[in-house]
């Protein structure tokens, strides 16, 4: 499961020009936000990136954590496939709609 994790988070995620970073071991994931992916600027912190990206993504029925603007996944050893799948795009389409916001 946590190649499967990966190749998802990779393929959803490495694009985003606000994710800076993708750490992961095992199913255990931190994904850090960013203001400018090239130099690893990082966000004025009152604009609180990471909590309403976790709140953008209960609306899709997903509960994430944040650290700051890092975002953190930690599924249970027993997710399946298409839970893992839910969850990265659930997350994908949080950070896609809090950066749409940003930029206006």
């Amino acid at each position: 499961m946590a190649t499967h994790l990966s190749a998802l988070l990779k393929d959803k995620l490495s694009a985003s020009p606000y994710v800076g970073d993708i750490r992961q071991r095992g199913l255990m994931c931190g994904i850090e936000l960013v203001k400018n992916r090239e130099t690893l600027e990082a966000f004025d912190a009152n604009l609180t990136i990471g909590r309403n990206v976790c709140l953008r993504a209960r609306d899709h029925g997903v509960i994430l954590r944040n650290l700051g603007d890092a975002i953190v996944i930690m599924p249970p050893l027993s997710i399946t496939a298409p839970e893992l799948k839910q969850i990265v795009d659930a997350l994908a389409e949080a950070i896609s709609i809090v950066a749409t916001k940003i930029r206006s």
